[in-house]
């Protein structure tokens, strides 16, 4: 492993040692495969839950800080026998991932063409983290964890059992018109959203990454050969 690892180029700024949360592959890792991986502690309900963005990530940190819930960061996260996720339905979460991706840019360049920053969105797929797949989420996880963690997987409303609190954050407010434009082209990402399908259909199940990926392995559609860095960083992984 470690010397797979070697092979790749390190990200300027991060730990450049030979361990795996180390090393990066292109530009672009910071943002498919982020060094800010955290999971929150929720004391009386036993969850120690994995903040991913479009996944209820903003009330998560917004509850710990208010609880003062213990939050585990990268190699903390090691420590742990159990890691719990909420999966949402890819396509819905798409929708709403790149109308977050344009109300932000507007919010901070006005002067922005808003048809433009939704054609650039849908163009350039899951180049952002509010609208990248769970699955890579799960890959950034996963460079944390030790073999033996458990990842525990929920429908992601279990968050309204947990708290009421709806993080609303200032953003230019989504027009109507939006959703039908990013929803006209979820027909040519149908590959990317398998990588999400299949989670939900492992929803109360407690698997570690290495029987996850013999489940993607063992898909008959084989979802991650249109994925080459992605499978890369999984069988470094395994």
């Amino acid at each position: 492993t470690r010397g797979r690892w070697s092979e790749c180029t390190r990200h300027p700024g991060h730990d450049t040692g030979t361990s795996k949360q180390g090393l990066m592959f292109t530009a672009l890792d910071v943002e498919l495969y982020p060094h800010d991986c955290d999971v929150v502690e929720i004391p009386h309900h036993n969850l120690y839950l994995y903040r991913m963005f479009k996944n209820g990530s903003s009330t998560l940190r917004f509850i710990a800080e208010k609880n003062h819930y213990r939050v585990f960061k990268k190699q903390e996260i090691g420590q742990l026998d159990t890691v719990d996720v909420l999966v949402r339905p890819p396509r819905p979460r798409y929708v709403a991932g790149i109308c977050m991706f344009v109300q932000t840019i507007i919010r901070d360049n006005p002067s922005l063409d808003i048809d433009t920053a939704i054609w650039f969105a849908n163009r350039y797929s899951f180049l952002n983290r509010h609208y990248l797949t769970q699955f890579h989420w799960l890959i950034n996880l996963a460079r944390w964890l030790d073999p033996a963690t458990k990842i525990r997987f929920h429908d992601w409303s279990l968050l309204g059992s947990i708290t009421d609190h709806d993080d609303k954050i200032h953003r230019v407010p989504v027009d109507p018109s939006w959703p039908p434009k990013i929803e006209a082209c979820l027909s040519e990402k149908e590959s990317w959203f398998l990588l999400d399908d299949i989670l939900l259909g492992l929803e109360d199940q407690s698997l570690t990454w290495q029987q996850i990926l013999q489940i993607y392995r063992k898909h008959p559609h084989d979802p991650l050969k249109s994925f080459t860095t992605a499978q890369i960083v999984c069988d470094v992984l395994r």
